[in-house]
Order: C-alpha cells, then sequence, then structure tokens
C-alpha cells in the first residue's frame, strides 16, 4: 500500500512539473474536464479519489457475493497499481467516469442475481451500463453482458429481456429530455456523438510503445495464470459460489473483448482490465506455495513499471 502511494506521488510530481496531457475530452462536459485538468493536482487528487473508490467497491463486491476466496486489500492494491502504470492517464476523464459506472453495474446485477433476483435491480444495473455507454461506447453491447450473466444462474424470460433493454436505454431518452427543456440541440439520435470520447489512433511501433506491450503482457499472463488458479478450484464450492465466479468469467471476457477491439488505445482503455486482473492477480499471489517464485515475480514487474516511469520522464 505504501509503494502504491509513493508511486502516485511521483507521478503527481511528473504530471505537474512535465504538464501531461490525456486522452481529448470531448461531449457535453468538454468545458468542465478541460478546467479541471488545468489545475493539475486538484484533477489527479480528483482521479485519485475515484480509483480508491472503485477499489474498495470491488473489493466489498468480492466480499459480500464469495467471489474470491480471501479477498482482503489485495484486490485493492492491484486496482490502484493497475492504473500507475500509465502516469499519463493519471489526470481526470470520460473514461474514469464510465469505468465507475460499469463497477456500479456489475455490483447491482450481483445483487439481482443473489437477491431474489428483483427486476429492479437488473433495471438499475442496465441503466449505469448504459450510461457507461455514453461514455465508453462499447458498452453500448452491455445486453450481451446481462443476459449472459442472468442466464448463468436462472433461464431468461421476456420480462427479463424488456427490463434490460428499457434500462440500458433510459440515460439516452434523460439527457435528450433534458437537452429538450434546456432548449438545446440534443435529442436520442445525436447525444451518443456528444458524450463520445473521441479516440485518436497512433501508429503502434516497437520503439515507442514495446515497453508498454511488455509491461501490459506481465500483468495480463499473471493475470491468467491466477484465473487458472481461480477456477481450478471450481468444484470444490457451493453451486451458489460457482455461480458467482461463473458470472465473473462472463464480465470479463466481455470487458478483455472490448480491450482486444480497442487494443490500438491502449492507455485508455488499459484501465479497463483492471476489475479482472486485480481479482485473479491477487488469487495468483494467494497461499504460500512457490512463495519465493511469487514475491519475485511481483518484484519483476515492480521493477518493469519504475523503469517505464524512469525511461518515460528520465
Amino acid at each position: 500500500m505504501l509503494l502504491i502511494f509513493i508511486a502516485a506521488a511521483v507521478s503527481e510530481y511528473y504530471i505537474f512539473h512535465n504538464f501531461i496531457s490525456v486522452a481529448e475530452n470531448n461531449g457535453l462536459l468538454q468545458s468542465f474536464f478541460s478546467q479541471l485538468n488545468g489545475l493539475f493536482t486538484l484533477s489527479f487528487c480528483v482521479k485519485l479519489t475515484l480509483i480508491v473508490l472503485e477499489g474498495l467497491l470491488l473489493n466489498q463486491l468480492c466480499t459480500q457475493y464469495n467471489i474470491a476466496d480471501q479477498s482482503g486489500y489485495s484486490i485493492f492494491s492491484f486496482y490502484v497499481f493497475s492504473y500507475l502504470i500509465f502516469p499519463k492517464q493519471l489526470l481526470l476523464n470520460q473514461m474514469d467516469l464510465g469505468i465507475l459506472l460499469v463497477l456500479l453495474g456489475i455490483i447491482f446485477l450481483y445483487k439481482y442475481l443473489k437477491e431474489n433476483y428483483k427486476k429492479t435491480h437488473l433495471f438499475i444495473s442496465g441503466f449505469f451500463l448504459g450510461f457507461a455507454a455514453l461514455f465508453i461506447p462499447e458498452f453500448f453491447w452491455s445486453i450481451a453482458l446481462l443476459l449472459g450473466g442472468v442466464l448463468i444462474f436462472k433461464s431468461i424470460n421476456t420480462g427479463d429481456v424488456i427490463v434490460v433493454i428499457f434500462g440500458l436505454y433510459m440515460p439516452y431518452y434523460l439527457i435528450a429530455s433534458l437537452g429538450y427543456l434546456f432548449s438545446t440541440e440534443l435529442n436520442f439520435m445525436n447525444v451518443w456523438k456528444y458524450w463520445r470520447v473521441n479516440q485518436i489512433t497512433e501508429t503502434l511501433t516497437w520503439k515507442k510503445n514495446g515497453l508498454d506491450w511488455i509491461l501490459m503482457l506481465s500483468f495480463i499472463t499473471v493475470s491468467l495464470l491466477g484465473a487458472m488458479k481461480f477456477y481450478g478450484t471450481y468444484f470444490r464450492y457451493n453451486v451458489e459460489t460457482r455461480r458467482s465466479k461463473l458470472a465473473l468469467s462472463v464480465i470479463a471476457g466481455f470487458i478483455a473483448m472490448v480491450f482486444v477491439f480497442r487494443s490500438k488505445q491502449y492507455e485508455n482503455y488499459f484501465s479497463l482490465l483492471a476489475m479482472p486482473f486485480s481479482i485473479y492477480s491477487s488469487s495468483f499471489f494467494e497461499g504460500r506455495k512457490l512463495l519465493f517464485w511469487k514475491n519475485l515475480v511481483l518484484f519483476l514487474i515492480i521493477a518493469l513499471s519504475i523503469y517505464k516511469l524512469y525511461v518515460q520522464f528520465g
């Protein structure tokens, strides 16, 4: 934990002294983000607070619904650490709000699945994921995520589909209604264009992006090994715990597909992987078996992250 906040403080120093830019902010909140990011320290503190809040919510989710064996604060630590490997993204932008909405949507999805299938929870989950799609457009297809998660626990009926569709589309009607009330040009057809983050694709080269990909592949490899351990003991648990773990696999698969689809903008979209990465990585480092090698792997990843920071700002 101390190492994480030291790394955060160092990153903030470089943000302040090197005037680091983030992904271009567009849409209705463009002016707000532009003014906030002009105050580097304030923007950094707001984003760090948001990351810590998301990490604690994820940790609570894993504890409450038995998703991980010993969630503790290791999940929280890995969640925060996964954000710090790209210090240029440590100023607030739309992606951060989108990720928070995605996490809230997943929390209410689990509430629906584990608390007597109340359709209110399913609607709220769809609403948050639909709102997230205004910031991260790929989550417009969250209907597959929601119905896939529901299908693991029970058969899908017409009412479930209708609730999901209404939940996903409600944010568009809400924003369009506000646009009408305030006599703006916003309507249901163009609200997507006003809120979408404009992602600029750059050519990837080994010289420029090689270190980034080595670090990301190291994180992903640890996560995959952790996932093998996470699901390797699948049949030792009761039916409800198995379903919680299986629902996580649907969520992680959906997020991984979004990242692959947007891999050319990996600095913006890698933070989406923070949720499954933190859970699976925590599973990898759990227990005392092969402790020396696990500590060595963790040390190498931290050393590589520090070296990347040095190369980037040195």
